[in-house]
Parts: structure tokens; C-alpha cells; sequence
């Protein structure tokens, strides 16, 4: 016997894709879930791991909490994604050239 098999309440798992609500959406979570909300954070290795998360959000999922996810009966994935170009477009430097406002 597994320590999920008598689990009935699914294990939701945020994978968080930048510049896609991030912020907004932990936030979010963080009000439903309150101490049940782990966080998976590479940049953030000072966070605890939990026993029996109800949700896990962040980047960082497989590496951090594989073992968890794989083992669990009854998982539910929320994501969110944005468009390509709109979210493409802002990561290009911008330079000013001296005929930017010109077609031709």
C-alpha cells in the first residue's frame, strides 16, 4: 500500500510558464489552499518540501517533486500559455535606429 492510496482529494500541479499570470495566479492559490501550497522554485531551495502538498506550483516541478506527482493516483495539471509573438516580442532588445519611424 502507497502513502496515496486511500487519497480521494486530488493533487493539483501548477506548472508555471513566465510572463503567464504567475504572480496572479499563486496568489490565487495561495487563498484556496493556504499551508497546503508548495512552491517549486529552483531559485528558491530555502523553501521547505511538505509531507502531503494539496497543490504544487512553479518551474521547477519534475526535478524538485517528480517522485510525488508519479506517485500520486490522482493528479489534476493546471497551466496557462500565452501567445507566441506576444510573449516573444518584449524579450527582443530594442535599439533605436536612426530610421525606425521610416517604412522605406
Amino acid at each position: 500500500m502507497n502513502e496515496f492510496e486511500d487519497a480521494h482529494e486530488p493533487l493539483y500541479v501548477r506548472v508555471h510558464i513566465p510572463k503567464t499570470a504567475g504572480t496572479t495566479l499563486r496568489a490565487v492559490l495561495r487563498s484556496i489552499f493556504g499551508s497546503r501550497l508548495q512552491e517549486a522554485y529552483e531559485d528558491h531551495p530555502e523553501v521547505p518540501r511538505m509531507d502531503n502538498p494539496a497543490c504544487i506550483h512553479g518551474h521547477d516541478l519534475h526535478d524538485m517533486f517528480g517522485d510525488v506527482i508519479s506517485k500520486h493516483p490522482n493528479v489534476k495539471w493546471i497551466t496557462f500559455v500565452q501567445d507566441p509573438l506576444s510573449t516573444a516580442v518584449p524579450l527582443f532588445p530594442s535599439e533605436e535606429k536612426p530610421n525606425a519611424g521610416e517604412l522605406c
